[in-house]
């Protein structure tokens, strides 16, 4: 009878079954019926394109390359350091994940679509496109709508607790949420404008934004406050994500060798529109540098482990009282709960709890340090050798930089005192450092 109620816990809710088998037909659909818009919407943007760029004002353009420009992995690094200096850990996860398996899945399916982008292709007279700017892999799906789509809305979705009570700010998060959304419309033109994506790509890559996005907030019901589920996926279940990326991974490999598909018409265009771009930013080699970005996500799940470990001595109230809001981000569902901004306001719980001075020095600290850690991306060019390209200017940095993100950072936090101390409890380690501290200011 034990048995049997163990199995019971785990089985699915008709409803939560129901709602899986809709998002997997839903991806089939949109799978299966791309297949036939994907032609005619492509030309009709190739077409578009070639109109715009005869016509527009050349100020106009170079204004659209300035904001295709904020897209750009400095800038979500400049956002990632705010999330993680003002929220809990589990929100900064998940924004990386976000990220990262974006950018896994439109690494894939650029391999397997092997579509080209309107300015490198030669079959619609691409002469007369200029690539304002030069991205040289495959064009299909859109990375850019991937990726920004899925992060913006889930930064939306992080920004807010959710409670019964909603009514206070639900102007406020709606007005956020019409932003976020006019920021992704508008880089969505940039992308076509530009010559990079044409419409069919773009539609494509928004739908699996949206997808993504959904995925994790309602077939995997991730909750940002709830430090229970974060701990019990780090302690049980994420070797699961890292079996996910490995098999991302591998995939990759094995498309790069099998679906290689290196047109020399494509190539003459790149060479000649594009003629700066280095060879391993270009097809099949400029997907499979995206995939070796996306598994670098394994480093977070690594430096929040070992923290839980070594820093906390596996003790759980301890690490929740260090990094989560144990009073008002234990989402219970009570309708005394307030709606709130939770990115701007903190509790007292949280180790990034600090007056205006010292969150302030903490961030120029962090965007520091991320900048020792990306050092290397700077000094080494693309056309260097490509095992030192992998290794020291791709992986090692990126994987650095979450692993620090999660562990060593707060370690040198501690050393500047440059964390909230006022909890009720700490860390052992934490806790003897500070009376050890007192003892001496008292003598």
């Amino acid at each position: 009878m034990k048995t049997s109620g163990k199995l019971k816990k785990f089985k699915l809710k008709p409803a939560k079954l129901f709602q899986i088998i809709g998002f997997v037909c839903f991806l089939i659909l949109i799978f299966v019926t791309e297949l036939f818009w994907r032609q005619p919407l492509y030309e009709a943007g190739v077409n578009y394109i070639i109109y715009f760029q005869r016509n527009a004002n050349e100020n106009f353009i170079k204004f659209l390359k300035l904001i295709k420009l904020m897209e750009y992995y400095p800038v979500l690094v400049f956002t990632l350091v705010l999330v993680y200096n003002f929220c809990n850990i589990y929100k900064t996860f998940v924004l990386i994940s976000v990220l990262h398996f974006s950018w896994g899945i439109s690494a894939i399916l650029k391999m397997i679509y092997v579509d080209p982008r309107p300015f490198f292709d030669s079959v619609y007279d691409s002469k007369d496109i200029t690539a304002v700017v030069c991205e040289a892999g495959w064009g299909n799906p859109g990375g850019t709508p991937l990726v920004l789509t899925s992060f913006l809305l889930t930064f939306w979705k992080l920004i807010f607790k959710e409670s019964i009570l909603m009514k206070e700010y639900i102007k406020t998060k709606f007005i956020l949420f019409i932003v976020c959304l006019l920021c992704i419309i508008i880089m969505l033109f940039c992308c076509i404008l530009t010559g990079i994506h044409s419409i069919n790509q773009i539609i494509f890559g928004f739908i699996l934004g949206i997808s993504v996005y959904f995925l994790v907030f309602y077939i995997l019901e991730v909750d940002i406050y709830n430090h229970t589920q974060f701990l019990n996926y780090i302690n049980k279940y994420a070797i699961w994500n890292v079996v996910i990326y490995l098999v991302i991974l591998v995939a990759g490999i094995l498309l790069f060798n099998l679906r290689k598909f290196e047109s020399i018409d494509y190539l003459q265009n790149i060479n000649v529109k594009c003629s700066d771009t280095p060879n391993v930013l270009k097809l099949h080699e400029d997907s499979f540098i995206e995939i070796l970005y996306s598994i670098t996500i394994v480093a977070a799940i690594f430096g929040i482990k070992l923290e839980y470990i070594f820093m906390f001595n596996s003790h759980e109230k301890n690490w929740k009282d260090f990094n989560f809001n144990t009073e008002i981000e234990d989402n219970t569902g009570s309708s005394s709960d307030n709606y709130r901004l939770s990115l701007c306001l903190n509790d007292i719980t949280q180790w990034n709890y600090t007056n205006f001075v010292i969150s302030i020095i903490r961030i120029i600290l962090s965007y520091f340090l991320a900048f020792l850690i990306y050092l290397p991306m700077i000094f080494i060019n693309y056309d260097s050798n490509i095992f030192i390209v992998v290794i020291l200017k791709i992986f090692s940095p990126l994987f650095l930089f979450y692993f620090s993100l999660f562990y060593i950072f707060k370690v040198i936090f501690k050393i500047f005192r440059l964390i909230n101390f006022s909890y009720t409890f700490l860390p052992e380690s934490l806790t003897m450092s500070i009376q050890a501290e007192s003892l001496r200011d008292d003598r």
